[in-house]
This record gives C-alpha cells, sequence and structure tokens, in this order.
C-alpha cells in the first residue's frame, strides 16, 4: 500500500531544517546563499522559494556545496527534466 506524503511525514518524523538549530548542513547552506546573494531566509520555504525560481543557481551553488568530484567540470546546469 502506498503512503501519502502526510503520512510518510507522520512515520519517518525527518528533521531537514531547524530554525533552531544553526549547525545543520541545511542552514549551513542556507547562510551560505545568504550571503552571497544578500538575501534573507525566515523559513525554509523561503530557501525552497528562492531554489525554484533560481533553478540554475541553486544547483550549481549545491554542486559546489556538495563537493562533488567529477572527472570534467560541469558546463552549464541543466533545465531539462526528462
Amino acid at each position: 500500500k502506498s503512503k501519502n506524503l502526510k503520512q510518510a511525514k507522520e512515520e519517518n518524523n525527518c528533521l531537514i531544517w531547524n530554525k533552531k538549530v544553526p549547525d545543520t548542513e541545511t542552514e549551513k547552506f542556507k547562510k551560505i546563499i545568504e550571503e552571497k546573494y544578500n538575501l534573507k531566509f525566515e523559513t525554509y520555504w523561503d530557501l525552497h522559494s528562492w531554489s525554484v525560481t533560481e533553478f540554475p543557481s541553486f544547483w550549481e551553488e549545491l554542486w559546489n556545496y556538495l563537493g562533488f568530484i567529477t572527472s570534467k567540470p560541469y558546463d552549464e546546469v541543466s533545465m531539462k527534466l526528462s
């Protein structure tokens, strides 16, 4: 039986962001973005909204933040989703 998002959230209760916990990876990444782009995200959803409206910048920043190692650097962030 497949679960809906609410059921999965209730069962797993996985915390991805908590403003009161400054040392999470999401919080560290958020601070980098805020400083670099002169922004202020009050909530996780503010960061999420930026990631959607600034798709190429978000993925470039995340790529660099996570430190992916590849055989050659990427040329551009692809908008193609299929």
